[in-house]
């Protein structure tokens, strides 16, 4: 199941347990590093306040008196990754109460799991090195269990982690715990999909070149590179760090080997710096057949930014470029589509199907696709 499935999955999940009166299954997502697992979860976490009419918040010490000051309108998702946690941390403490009595007294964020709805995100779940934390997540996962104190019944438990090829830390968990929970494999999103989730989430805040280069460099799987070894000294490029990449060279800072490790972060680089002067190819639309590959998207990429500087009446100036562009392939015109605004597509596709009809149906596609990726 890909990641976007997952969000979606959870959220039918949680929606459906709300009508049967068994406990709520407790979910766990197994995959590589880097690719939304614990994203997804927390967008699932705000998908389900939402329809729920509650206030969306994520767990938080400070917040924790005003949440429990009114529960009824706070839905919660809490983070809580357990390679820091000890088994006194899921638990609580044993102390005497006023009466001399021995209780366990609950951290802040049982106490808020115990009155609130909400989504209890455990994760690097097989890092775990103790047994005794792992008794203790047996309690929270199949009793609901948070020591004595029992959780919310609209509470559901999803667990994250790596699997022991991607980390040398993580662990194959004993059978009897595996079996509680419902087990997903969580495949890497596909590089559109990511492309669909950073203009969902960033809009246009992010440099739209390495969609380009990824859709370039897709069959090598570039966007996931995970080294074949589980220990590193090196980043590795990951939908995480592509995504921290993107935002960050959108604002000026491009470092790529640093986020993308020295093989992919070079290939960027060297991409990147490939010289296209786009005013030059619009003007002589014949110096498109005469690109190398590497040129011709970096030229798609180009030309999408051109297009959203332009105003309108200077669009179609372009559109000699575009009929190139298109009777070469017609996967250079929809990337130079997914890279221009909404905004600046509303505006040249009226002006493109009256200059061809052949554009007509493809604009009608594109708008649609974008507005259903927006909303």
């Amino acid at each position: 199941m890909r990641i976007p499935q997952i969000r979606d999955y959870l959220v039918d999940l949680y929606i459906a347990e709300s009508e049967i009166p068994d406990p709520r299954s407790a979910v766990m997502l197994l995959g590589p590093p880097g690719i939304g697992k614990t994203r997804a979860t927390c967008e699932a976490a705000q998908i389900l306040a939402k329809k729920l009419n509650r206030k969306f918040v994520e767990y938080d010490d400070f917040i924790a008196e005003d949440i429990l000051q009114a529960p009824d309108q706070y839905f919660v998702y809490h983070s809580l990754p357990l390679v820091e946690c000890e088994p006194t941390d899921l638990s609580g403490y044993p102390r005497l109460d006023k009466n001399g009595n021995a209780r366990y007294f609950p951290f802040l964020w049982i106490e808020v799991m115990r009155k609130c709805p909400g989504v209890l995100m455990l994760d690097d779940f097989l890092d775990v090195q103790r047994p005794d934390l792992f008794s203790a997540a047996y309690k929270l996962t199949l009793e609901r269990r948070a020591g004595f104190a029992r959780l919310h019944d609209g509470v559901m438990i999803v667990a994250a982690s790596n699997t022991p090829e991607h980390s040398s830390l993580s662990n194959a968990m004993p059978n009897p715990l595996a079996n509680r929970f419902g087990i997903h494999p969580a495949d890497a999103p596909t590089v559109d999909e990511w492309r669909n989730w950073m203009l969902a989430t960033y809009g246009e805040k992010w440099d739209k070149t390495s969609y380009i280069f990824l859709k370039r460099f897709e069959s090598e799987g570039v966007i996931l590179k995970v080294p074949a070894e589980p220990e590193t000294t090196q980043n590795f490029a990951t939908h995480r760090s592509w995504t921290k990449m993107a935002v960050l060279s959108h604002r000026g800072v491009f470092e790529p080997e640093a986020y993308l490790g020295p093989e992919v972060g070079q290939k960027y680089r060297a991409f990147k710096a490939i010289n296209v002067d786009i005013d030059e190819i619009i003007a002589d639309p014949e110096r498109w057949g005469k690109l190398d590959l590497d040129a011709k998207y970096m030229t798609c990429a180009m030309l999408s930014s051109w297009l959203d500087q332009q105003p309108k009446e200077k669009l179609p100036k372009s559109f000699p470029l575009v009929d190139a562009i298109t009777a070469e392939s017609r996967e250079f015109f929809v990337l130079v589509c997914q890279c221009a605004k909404v905004s600046t597509l509303s505006r040249m596709f009226p002006l493109l199907s009256a200059h061809d009809k052949k554009y007509e149906r493809l604009a009608k596609q594109t708008l649609k696709d974008r507005a259903k990726v927006l909303k």
